[in-house]
Parts: C-alpha cells; sequence; structure tokens
C-alpha cells in the first residue's frame, strides 16, 4: 500500500499493525518524515514501513501498488496539479488496484478563500465534488463509494478548538497573541462552514479501471 503524505505514519502503523499491510509512506515534510522514521523503529515495524521524504510527483513506481490510501493532501496540491495528482496515482497502481482518496471539498467551484490562502494553507485549493468525479472519469478511475463526514470534521475542529484554548499556556512559549485569535478564528469558522454545507469531508473509494472480484455489498468494511 502506498500512503501519499503520510503525514506523522500513524496510519501506515496501524495498517501494518492490524492488518500485516506493507506500506510506503511518503511526505514532504522534513519534521513528519523524522518522527514517522522514529515511531516505526520504536514500534519494530521496519520490515513492513517504510517512510520516504518524496514528493508524489516523483513517484517512480510502475503498477506497483494494490493499494493507495491519501488522507488530508489532495486539498493542498492546487488546481492546477490536480491532474497530475491523479495521473502519477494511475502510474503506480495496479490495474484493478483501489484509492481511498480522503479530502475537504467545497460545494461550488471557486477561488480559495484569500484569508484562508494567504494564512493558513497557501497554494491549497478545495474542488468540489463534481470537479473530483469528472476528473477521476478521465483517467479511468471508477466511484466504488462515496462517504461523506461532514458531521465528523466539525466535531473534529470543535475537539481541537477545546484543546488549544486548554494549552494557550503552551501555545504561548512558542506563539504570540496574533498567531492565538488567527488560530482560533480558523478552527471556529471551518466548523461553521462544515456545519452550514459550504464544504465537506469525502472519502471516495475508487478503482483503476473496472474491478468485478470485489464483494457485492460494502459490508466488508464495517467488520
Amino acid at each position: 500500500m502506498l500512503d501519499i503524505g503520510c503525514g506523522w505514519g500513524w496510519l501506515s502503523i496501524i495498517a501494518a499493525q492490524k492488518y500485516g499491510v506493507q506500506v510506503t509512506g511518503i511526505t514532504i515534510s522534513e519534521e513528519q518524515y523524522k518522527e514517522a522514521k522514529e515511531r516505526i523503529k520504536s514500534h519494530k515495524l521496519e520490515n513492513l514501513v517504510e517512510i520516504r521524504l518524496q514528493n508524489y510527483q516523483d513517484l517512480q513506481e510502475k503498477e506497483y501498488y494494490d493499494k493507495i490510501v491519501s488522507v488530508g493532501m489532495f486539498e493542498h496540491v492546487g488546481a492546477k496539479n490536480l491532474p497530475l495528482y491523479c495521473s502519477k496515482s494511475k502510474e503506480v497502481l495496479k490495474s484493478g488496484g483501489i484509492f481511498l482518496l480522503h479530502s475537504i471539498m467545497a460545494m461550488f467551484e471557486g477561488e480559495t478563500n484569500p484569508w484562508i490562502d494567504k494564512y493558513i494553507f497557501p497554494g491549497g485549493y478545495l474542488p468540489s465534488l463534481r470537479e473530483v468525479i469528472s476528473l477521476l472519469s478521465e483517467f479511468d478511475y471508477h466511484l466504488l463509494l462515496a462517504e461523506s463526514l461532514r458531521f465528523h470534521y466539525a466535531k473534529t475542529l470543535d475537539i481541537w478548538h477545546k484543546n488549544f484554548l486548554q494549552n494557550l499556556d503552551k501555545v504561548r512559549l512558542l506563539y504570540d497573541e496574533k498567531f492565538i485569535r488567527m488560530w482560533s478564528l480558523y478552527l471556529k469558522s471551518c466548523a461553521s462552514a462544515f456545519r452550514v454545507g459550504s464544504i465537506d469531508l469525502f472519502q471516495l473509494l475508487i478503482s483503476k479501471g473496472t474491478n468485478n472480484e470485489l464483494p457485492l455489498t460494502k459490508e466488508y468494511i464495517y467488520q
């Protein structure tokens, strides 16, 4: 399995621990790379999990991975790079392989909020669901399941904000009051945006080409 944007490594670790999956995780963050490597070592999973400091654009494997997962990374590649992202993921995934794409998406196409673009996620872009589905079709990706986690993410943001406020003494050791106001506004405004439905969080389960070997129902996912 390939984990595109593996973050601090926990998804890769759980996949290896619980299911014995051979995982390659990639990130462009040096801090995440170092921490994830240490976590892999501390859990004695070096034989199952490899973490790379690598951009998805530089992947070289051809039809190598059985599965791909990408959580919270797609919305950061930028509008112009969405086709490249689909092209590279298709290139490294085996025919019939399964891809779980987890991403925040907007209700309608449009420009990124200028405040978010300047202070929070420079260069990011939230595509609409219909924009993504249309794009995936161009690369012979077939939609198997679309699940909205909008309520879940609003609650997640609420909890992040609560934890943030409860740890302001620690935050102030690293950041100033301007940052604290800005980050609080970001967390609360995004929670509101999810609740009113202007943005959503989707998990799209897709296959490269058609895959007629999958179970007829999705019951296996919840077992």
